[in-house]
């Protein structure tokens, strides 16, 4: 998949996460701010690692502020704020 802009998916209500993606020319950069990051942090980073290997992102910048999601909200968050740079 190619990025071609900046593109956000996603709200800051109570169990959502919002996302943005920025092209990126350097390596993989992966931001998180979640209120739950102490408990689940890292899960939440592998499962972004996840889905960006899928679609073989390796060069963008994502940022996350998450608010509780569930696993399947923030992979679907991810995939379409994905779809929406690539367009």
């Amino acid at each position: 998949m190619n990025l071609k802009r900046r593109a956000i998916a996603g709200t800051m209500e109570s169990s959502d996460t919002m996302i943005e993606i920025i092209p990126w020319e350097k390596s993989l950069e992966i931001n998180l701010k979640s209120d739950v990051e102490k408990q689940y942090g890292n899960q939440i980073l592998d499962l972004v690692k996840k889905v960006l290997a899928e679609d073989n992102i390796e060069n963008a910048c994502v940022n996350i502020i998450d608010k509780g999601a569930l696993d399947f909200t923030i992979s679907a968050r991810l995939k379409t704020a994905l779809y929406r740079a690539s367009k």
